[in-house]
């Protein structure tokens, strides 16, 4: 029987490590990192690694192991961190393997070999040369002459694992699609006990990771980066640093100037910014508006990254832009990375169709404001009501998808408690008559409350 371990997972921010230092007090554990992130030396504050007081005693494995110049991969980490889990076995103790990097723990329980071919090899070189001047088409099309599932499985705009494909069928003469069939069949090396975090509601995610970013800045992000590059004057901009006068402009001009080389900043970076000698930018924590419950979130994040990423490579000199993420398949990125405005729109407008999300139906919403906290529930319920009634007066149900009263995602905001009650239409329904309904609703207001009509709103948040 495989030796038993226990997997902590979960999304950001959600108390993994906490989680881990409990188990491994309780069971006689020792943890066991699972972060692609936290691998890297000199990167505690940026990768929200557990410091020590963190840790509690506890010993942690794979944590600063490697130097922020080294490459890493699945495969070294599974060989690195499967001598650790050895080693706490073998000293009777219990591995807690704790992370959000499901490649390596993957790769680290079932044990598998990764398919041969040599990343940075002979071969690799070759590829990528043809890339350059050949563009992915006729890679693809090659590929799929020789592994034909693969080539069915990766989008054209996968490039890193269309090479990856070809290199290991190049450099074998075995595809890798049946390398991972025979992986897939291999019995598992340890046998893993989930524990699952999650979040109560999405609403608490954001704050949770909106506070961990502020967190960084505030615990040191700044003084973190210039240790790793000394003698290279780092630049902040934030809502802290940007209050004074013309702070914008002093912060910007600075960097315009080369009096600052690195800067580093909240979102407020990303636009309107045209800087003729940046040439890298780098992204922590992408998936961070993916998270948000609005269904615009991927459009957003598609925005905020193709716009980031202009800044690099403005003039002669090419640009280059890293992205940090957990969900590094997820389309939203994906087609961000290559700028590929065409690929994300028919997917995005695809997913839309099928969840029947605006341009398809309409969205209308009253919010309720009150600093009164009893207020905008009692007073949501009651236009749900009233809205359900007037449906049924003239005969509109048949043209309207959902009626619903709830929290606003944003429960209190400028020290006012808000409320919701939304409507989604088809978009070929009767849906000025409705809109005006809810317009007079919002007109005639509530005593103790505002009511704002919002369609199609910018932000659900």
């Amino acid at each position: 029987m495989a030796p038993r371990v226990v997997c902590v997972v979960g999304p950001t921010g959600c108390g993994k490590t906490k989680m881990g230092v409990l188990l491994a007090k309780e069971f006689s554990g020792e943890v066991v990192s699972c972060d692609s992130m936290q691998l890297y030396r000199g990167m505690v504050i940026g990768t929200a690694a557990p410091t020590q007081a963190e840790m509690e005693g506890v010993p942690h494995h794979m944590v600063g192991v490697a130097a922020p110049t080294e490459d890493y991969s699945a495969a070294r980490y599974a060989e690195e961190a499967r001598a650790c889990v050895e080693d706490i076995l073998a000293r009777g103790k219990l591995p807690i393997i704790v992370g959000g990097t499901g490649l390596y723990m993957d790769a680290l329980l079932r044990g598998h070999g990764f398919a041969a071919g040599h990343s940075g090899g002979e071969v690799r070189r070759e590829l990528y040369d043809r890339l350059e001047k050949e563009g992915i088409e006729p890679l693809w099309a090659e590929l799929e002459q020789v592994d034909a599932e693969s080539a069915a499985r990766l989008h054209k705009n996968d490039e890193k694992r269309i090479l990856r494909a070809l290199e290991v069928y190049l450099e074998t003469g075995r595809t890798i699609s049946q390398h991972n069939a025979e992986t897939k069949d291999a019995p598992l090396r340890y046998e893993p006990v989930y524990i699952g975090l999650a979040y109560a509601d999405r609403e608490r995610m954001k704050e949770v990771i909106d506070l961990r970013v502020d967190k960084m800045m505030a615990e040191g992000l700044l003084e973190e980066v210039k240790t790793l590059l000394p003698g290279v004057p780092v630049g902040r901009m934030d809502i802290d640093t940007t209050q004074g006068k013309d702070g914008h402009a002093k912060i910007l001009e600075a960097f315009r100037k080369g009096e600052t080389k690195i800067l580093v900043g909240t979102q407020m970076i990303a636009k309107g910014l045209d800087f003729p000698k940046v040439t890298l930018v780098g992204v922590i924590a992408a998936d961070t508006t993916l998270n948000l419950p609005d269904f615009r979130s991927a459009e957003r994040t598609f925005q905020l990254l193709t716009q980031v990423a202009g800044r690099a490579g403005r003039s002669d000199s090419p640009g280059k832009v890293v992205v940090q993420t957990y969900t590094p398949d997820h389309y939203a990125l994906s087609c961000a990375v290559k700028q590929d405005y065409r690929a994300f729109y028919h997917t995005e407008a695809a997913y839309r169709k099928h969840a029947l999300y605006p341009p398809y139906t309409v969205i209308s919403r009253l919010v309720i404001s009150s600093k009164d906290a009893s207020c905008p529930e009692r007073i949501a319920g009651e236009i749900h009501d009233r809205i359900n009634l007037e449906l049924t007066r003239n005969d509109w149900h048949s043209d309207v998808l959902a009626v619903q009263a709830a929290p606003a995602p944003i429960k209190m905001l400028r020290g006012e408690h808000r409320w919701q009650v939304y409507v989604k239409m088809l978009s070929k329904g009767r849906v000025s008559e409705i809109t005006a309904m809810m317009e007079s609703i919002s007109q005639a207001g509530a005593e103790g409350a505002r009511i704002e009509l919002e369609v199609n709103p910018a932000s659900m948040i």
